[in-house]
């Protein structure tokens, strides 16, 4: 409510003015303006400029907008707090500013963004919240605005990481950004952490189960087949021996050869084939 003062004559003191000709004391400039110096003819009080505020009748200068607000109009009674996603690090100011790349801010009326931190990142300008890295890759540092890929031989099967995991011995990661390892196919071997492929198993060796750190030798009287999956018998022709599909045991080395002759016979029923691979089996124990 705009009140008269006691002057009734001479000039309107500071935050006052006269609303007419013919009246006889001041009234307070309202909330938004202000009145800086004594007049007597003062009819009208100044708004507050952009960027500037007065919350209260009567004054005689506007108070600048604090960091984290701002004032995008004159004669404002208050300044507006930044939304989120922006900022103002200055006074006085009539616009926020978007966070930066890298930065985030989840808060109104704020004079800084937050850098992402590590395991996160932030892509874009004005993010509210940053982004968790991506399974397969990795933040160390802070503010970032990307993540990293794992590199090979390494994995990482989680969101918002800071750094990868190296695969077990016995598998690997052939490529980068990898989520999870694969075992190393049979015929192959991994004795390493963080290894970025198998290697094959040499001569005279074999592995028929996959995942392993090390490769088998054949049994005496057999040699491996030309995968390093399993053993054939030494005698065998090529045709007869096991591919990798079959992927027998080690232990059952012996009967899986036998049954595969026997299967070979020219009975084609499947009794006769069993029966052909037990003589088989026998001889060869014998």
């Amino acid at each position: 409510m705009i009140k008269l003062t006691t002057e009734l004559v001479g000039d309107c003191r500071d935050g006052s003015f006269r609303s007419s000709h013919h009246e006889d004391g001041c009234s307070e400039c309202p909330e938004g303006t202000f009145a800086s110096e004594p007049n007597a003819t003062r009819w009208v009080c100044n708004a507050c400029m952009m960027g500037s505020y007065n919350g209260q009748p009567g004054q005689s200068s506007c108070t600048q907008c604090p960091q984290g607000f701002y004032g995008d109009a004159e004669g404002m009674r208050e300044c507006i707090p930044c939304n989120n996603g922006t900022y103002q690090d200055g006074i006085g100011k009539f616009r926020c500013l978007a966070c930066p790349e890298g930065t985030f801010q989840e808060l109104g009326g704020q004079p800084e963004c937050n850098a992402a931190p590590a395991g996160t990142y932030a892509s874009q300008k004005g993010q509210l919240w940053p982004t968790p890295c991506d399974k397969g890759s990795f933040m160390t540092g802070t503010g970032a605005t990307s993540c990293f890929p794992c590199s090979k031989g390494y994995y990482q099967d989680l969101k918002g990481q800071v750094a990868c995991k190296p695969c077990m011995a016995g598998f690997f990661a052939g490529a980068t950004g990898a989520f999870e390892c694969m075992a190393c196919p049979i015929g192959t071997v991994s004795a390493d952490y963080a290894a970025e492929e198998c290697s094959k198993c040499g001569d005279g060796l074999y592995q028929d189960t996959k995942g392993q750190t090390e490769c088998k030798a054949c049994p005496y009287g057999y040699e491996p087949n030309r995968f390093g999956t399993t053993c054939c018998e030494t005698a065998s022709l090529p045709g007869n021996c096991v591919e990798p599909h079959q992927n027998s045991a080690a232990g059952a080395a012996i009967t899986t050869v036998a049954e595969n002759l026997g299967m070979g016979s020219d009975s084609g029923s499947g009794s006769t084939a069993t029966a052909a691979a037990t003589t088989t089996t026998t001889t060869s124990v014998t």
